[in-house]
C-alpha cells in the first residue's frame, strides 16, 4: 500500500477519532441542545413541533451546561396544562384562554413549569382554563392562523395576543418569501390590499425528513447548528426591509407621532398590513375578549438608551389598531423598566434576548391582573 494510501486511512481514522470524541463531550460534560423538531399538520395546515419526539431539552451558547427541558403535547406545542384535578369543575362563568405568541410563547428557554401560559393558569386556577400555542418564528399573520385553529378545537372566551418586534414584518410574503410554512399576506397592487397565503409544507421537512433526523442525532450537528448557530449568521434580508431599516437609522424623527406621519411607501404598506390583520381577527372573532400584550424595547431598557424609532412606529400602530377593534392593549414597556429599575434583575436570556423566567412570571402577574379586573 502506498504511503499516500496510509497518509489518507490514518487522517480519516484521526477524524473519525476527533468525531466520536466531541460526540461523547457534548453528550455528557458539554450538553448540545436538542430542541423539538418541526412538522407540518397537513390537516390543518399548520406548522407544530414534531410529535413523535415528545420530551427533550435546550442548552444555550458555545459551552452549555444547563438543560432547560421541554414537553410537546400531543397537538404539538410546547405546553403542558394544570394537572386536571387541581382544576375546578366547568362552570357557566368559567373561561377558555388562549394565549398565541412565537418563540417567546414557546418559551423553550424555561422550564414548562415557568412557562407564561402555566403560571397564568395557576393564577387563574378557579376561573379560566389557560391553552398556549406559541411557535418560534411565527409572525403576526400566522398569530390569526393560529387562533382560527385555536376556534376549531377551544372555541376561546379569551384571545391573548403576544406581540414583539419582528412579527410585523415577517407578515409579509414579499418581504419574507422563506416563511412559507406560515400564514403570510402578499400585496396585491391592482385592488391595493393585502391577500392571504396559505402555510405550505417546507421543503426541508417534505424532502430530507430521514437525513434530519439522522443529523438531529448527532450531538455535534446539533451543537453546530443550535447552539453555535453557524448556519444563521446570516439571516435574510429583503430589499424592501433593507430599504426601510435604512430609512429609520436615517430618520430626524424623535417621537412616535411624527414617526407615523412617515410617507415612505414601505411605512404605509407596512401600517395597512398591520391594519389589515388586526381587521381580520375582529371581525373573525366579534365576541371573543381580545388582548394584545407588547413586548418592551428591551434594549432602551436596559442600557438606558432613547427609543428605537422602528420600535416606537410598531407600537404607535399597535395602539391605534387596538382601539379600533376595541381590543385591550397591554404595553409591558413601562411595567419592565419599572421592575428592572427596581430589582436590577434582568428580563430576558443573555443568549439570545428572550424571555427568561422572570419576565415569564411577570407577564403572568399583569395578564392575571387585566383579566380579573376587566373580564
Amino acid at each position: 500500500m502506498s504511503s499516500k494510501a496510509n497518509n489518507l486511512i490514518l487522517t480519516f481514522a484521526s477524524l473519525l477519532c476527533l468525531v466520536i470524541i466531541l460526540e461523547i463531550i457534548l453528550h455528557t460534560l458539554f450538553p448540545a441542545s436538542k430542541p423539538p423538531l418541526g412538522m407540518f399538520d397537513h390537516k390543518n395546515l399548520m406548522y407544530v413541533s414534531d410529535t413523535t419526539i415528545r420530551t427533550g431539552y435546550t442548552t444555550r451558547g458555545a459551552w452549555p451546561r444547563k438543560k432547560t427541558p421541554w414537553v410537546i403535547n400531543s397537538r404539538g406545542w410546547n405546553f403542558i396544562s394544570q394537572p386536571q384535578k387541581e382544576i375546578a369543575p366547568s362552570e357557566s362563568n368559567f373561561k377558555t384562554l388562549v394565549v398565541i405568541g412565537d418563540s417567546y410563547i414557546e418559551g423553550l428557554q424555561v422550564s414548562p413549569q415557568e412557562n407564561l401560559a402555566y403560571l397564568l393558569q395557576k393564577k387563574l386556577i378557579k376561573s379560566a382554563h389557560v391553552h398556549a400555542f406559541g411557535k418560534s418564528g411565527a409572525p403576526l399573520s400566522q398569530y390569526l392562523h393560529i387562533s382560527r385553529y385555536s376556534k376549531k378545537i377551544l372555541s376561546p372566551d379569551v384571545l391573548i395576543f403576544n406581540l414583539v418586534e419582528n412579527d410585523f414584518w415577517e407578515s409579509s410574503r414579499d418581504w419574507h418569501p422563506e416563511k412559507k410554512h406560515f400564514l403570510q399576506f402578499t400585496f396585491d397592487s391592482s385592488s391595493y390590499q393585502y391577500i392571504e397565503n396559505l402555510p405550505s409544507d417546507p421543503l426541508l421537512d417534505r424532502k430530507l425528513p430521514r437525513l434530519r433526523r439522522l443529523l438531529y442525532k448527532s450531538a455535534l450537528m446539533r451543537y453546530l447548528v443550535y447552539n453555535l448557530q453557524v448556519f444563521s449568521r446570516n439571516q435574510y434580508i429583503s430589499p424592501q426591509n433593507k430599504l426601510f431599516m435604512q430609512t429609520n437609522k436615517d430618520s430626524t424623527l424623535h417621537s412616535a407621532s411624527n414617526f407615523t406621519k412617515s410617507q415612505d411607501p414601505t411605512s404605509q404598506k407596512m401600517r395597512q398590513l398591520i391594519s389589515a390583520i388586526f381587521t381580520k381577527i375582529r371581525e373573525e372573532f366579534p365576541h371573543t375578549k381580545i388582548i394584545f400584550l407588547m413586548d418592551g424595547d428591551r434594549f432602551a431598557i436596559t442600557h438606558a438608551l432613547p427609543h428605537d424609532q422602528t420600535y416606537l412606529y410598531h407600537k404607535s400602530i399597535v395602539f391605534e389598531n387596538c382601539r379600533y377593534i376595541k381590543a385591550n392593549c397591554i404595553d409591558l414597556h413601562p411595567i419592565q423598566k419599572k421592575y428592572y429599575l427596581k430589582t436590577h434583575q434582568d428580563l430576558y436570556s443573555g443568549n439570545d434576548y428572550h424571555w427568561n423566567k422572570n419576565m415569564h412570571q411577570l407577564a403572568a402577574e399583569v395578564l392575571a391582573q387585566q383579566i380579573i379586573q376587566k373580564f
